[in-house]
């Protein structure tokens, strides 16, 4: 028999519920309500898989804790120990470690705890790198050390497919990432053992890091999965026009990468989960980028680019973004996962609906990138420069919102509600201390604090009606 599903608790209640009502009106058996709940975990499984989950995080926390230790115990007493003596501690702690979490994999079947004990070896293995560069007195390009730890993590966390060495291979990945770009981007990029500075210095062993990470994670239809990798995409894409050697950082590009990521969201096929983690990290993005744009006082600390071919390179590398990533994004999902099995009608009515609001916000952001042009005529703190982003990011605010209330509404899914909910009370909050604080005083703070409150009162009897509705 194949592995049983995962099913909640409250959506288990509700499907036996309804198999109860569909027995007494005769449409299947008792027999047959049984068959199409066996498909499902039980209740008892549930709670086992739920507290291994906690033992495995707990285990893997405790994992990081004995390589810390080990660390200390070692430097303790790293002085005392002659070279040779030194490069054996090291080579038999990595050997060992790892043997023990193979043999616990593949002799006796714990995966959990075999893959907490790969997550120490890998651990010890980057301690092995710079304490291996001690003892023979190298110096080199500092962040190379993170780069070949992260190489020595990449073999084992795809073929084991481990959570932990995922999460570790991310983390060294963009922790590499920011070290070499941030402090080395005037150098070329590295191919081949030499510099080349024609090309900038932009990591681009990330990307492609990233996309076997999503090619796995599509592969086995895991949110958790996508939901690693997906961040790691962004942040190399932020760090670009460090890079490529902006003369100011674009601003606008981090909201436009936000959206970029809601419209790949909203590519996914209706009721899938993948969809899931470019939706959260897009709206964290976005909104977080278009709040701060809504305060007429960040304006007016001089974020515009002085130069205007920047101006005009950002505003089209977001707009060609745009058509890369909307693209991909429908090929893959109307000729590739869906083979082309939707009607040419449907498609584009498909797209209209779902995608016009992300690619607003795409568009929105290259027009206020290219509005800087008047900035640097008018100023900065005057005119279309300062108005314009103003009026534009606080109807961004309010459409992200709202926009995040109806994805709520239309998938049954009370996060993306409670999530626009939230943006919007911030958007009304920010706003009255922004324009009637100093008027309005510690009344007016407590009555709008009180309107919020009564406003989240509304929300919550509007869900729980619209639930029972929707079960009656």
């Amino acid at each position: 028999m194949s592995e049983r599903r995962v099913l909640s608790e409250p959506f288990r209640t509700w499907l036996a519920g309804e198999l109860g009502l569909w027995q007494q009106s005769s449409l299947i058996t008792a027999d047959q309500a049984a068959k199409i709940l066996g498909m499902y975990e039980s209740p008892e499984q549930g709670r086992q898989r739920r507290q291994s989950w906690l033992a495995y995080s707990l285990v893997a926390l405790a994992m990081v804790l004995f390589a810390a230790a080990v660390l200390l115990l070692v430097s303790y007493n790293w002085a005392l120990i002659p070279a040779a003596g030194k490069l054996v501690l090291i080579f038999g702690a990595l050997a060992a470690v790892y043997a023990l979490g193979f043999y616990l994999r593949y002799q006796r079947g714990q995966r959990l705890l075999s893959d907490a004990v790969l997550l120490l070896g890998c651990l010890l293995y980057g301690a092995a790198i710079w304490l291996i560069a001690q003892i023979f007195h190298m110096s080199a390009h500092y962040p190379d050390g993170v780069y070949w730890w992260a190489i020595g993590v990449l073999p084992l966390a795809f073929l084991l497919d481990s959570l932990p060495l995922h999460m570790l291979l991310v983390a060294l990945v963009a922790t590499w990432c920011g070290m070499e770009i941030t402090n080395f981007h005037h150098l070329g990029a590295l191919f081949w053992g030499r510099r080349w500075a024609v090309i900038p210095n932009g990591c681009y062993l990330a990307l492609a890091v990233a996309a076997g990470g999503l090619w796995i994670a599509y592969q086995r239809r895991s949110p958790w999965r996508v939901m690693l990798f997906v961040p790691l995409i962004a942040w190399w894409t932020l760090l670009q026009p460090l890079a490529w050697r902006f003369d100011q950082y674009p601003f606008y590009f981090v909201a436009a990468v936000g959206a970029l990521l809601l419209v790949a969201a909203e590519s996914h096929r209706p009721g899938s989960q993948l969809d899931i983690p470019y939706r959260l990290w897009g709206a964290l993005l976005f909104g977080g980028s278009v709040y701060l744009l809504t305060f007429w006082d960040f304006h007016r600390w001089g974020m515009f680019d002085s130069n205007p071919m920047w101006v005009l390179t950002t505003s089209g590398l977001i707009l060609a973004l745009a058509v890369i990533v909307f693209g991909t994004a429908e090929w893959l999902r109307y000729y590739h996962l869906e083979r082309g099995q939707a009607a040419a009608a449907d498609h584009w009515n498909d797209i209209r609906r779902r995608q016009w609001l992300p690619l607003s916000m795409v568009a929105a952001m290259a027009a206020l990138s290219l509005s800087q042009l008047s900035a640097l005529e008018q100023g900065p703190a005057t005119g279309l420069a300062i108005w314009l982003p103003v009026i534009t990011a606080n109807a961004a605010m309010i459409g992200l919102a709202l926009w995040l209330m109806w994805i709520g509404l239309r998938d049954d899914r009370a996060t993306p509600f409670a999530g626009g909910v939230l943006f919007f009370l911030l958007w009304i909050v920010s706003r009255y201390i922004d324009l009637f604080g100093e008027l309005g005083g510690m009344l007016g703070a407590a009555l709008m604090f009180f309107v919020c409150g009564c406003a989240l009162l509304g929300v919550v009897w509007f869900w729980r009606n619209r639930k029972e509705v929707a079960h009656a």
